[in-house]
């Protein structure tokens, strides 16, 4: 194997290495960031949800989402983009707590711009399900 080979191989490693140190900082700050939505959404109750949902009251999907709301656990929160009075008013609707999108999220992300539900395990980690709705009917079925 000749010098230049050998640098050529050394290159590779050197960039997997960055590669891999860019996708373990990324990941940190998105943990970090759901650790944060989490807890604030929890402060009001003083316990951790196991999931929040993300609604907008302009999608499609929030009409479909909402027929299944009532039967979901009592400590999935949801989070909803929409004015107070209307949040207020959808949570006594759903039996459940709803957290205004201003109050609740902490920044402004293009992640928090669609539906979506986000569970947390025991294990502290998080699963992000961009299909809301046909996740909570079969979680609904399957209860």
């Amino acid at each position: 194997m000749s010098a230049r080979e050998g640098g050529g191989l050394s290159g590779i490693g050197a960039l997997l290495l960055l590669l891999l140190a860019l996708y373990c900082r990324l990941a940190g700050k998105k943990r970090r960031l759901l650790n944060r939505l989490f807890e604030q959404v929890g402060e009001a109750d003083g316990r951790l949800p196991a999931a929040v949902l993300i609604l907008h009251l302009d999608r499609p999907e929030t009409e479909g989402l909402e027929r299944h709301l009532p039967a979901l656990p009592d400590d999935w929160i949801v989070v909803y983009d929409g004015p107070a009075w209307l949040a207020r008013m959808k949570g006594l609707r759903w039996g459940r707590r709803v957290v205004v999108r201003s109050e609740g999220l902490p920044d402004r992300l293009p992640l928090w711009e669609d539906t979506l539900l986000i569970r947390r395990t025991n294990a502290g980690r998080y699963s992000l399900i961009h299909e809301a709705e046909a996740f909570a009917e079969s979680f609904r079925r399957s209860r």
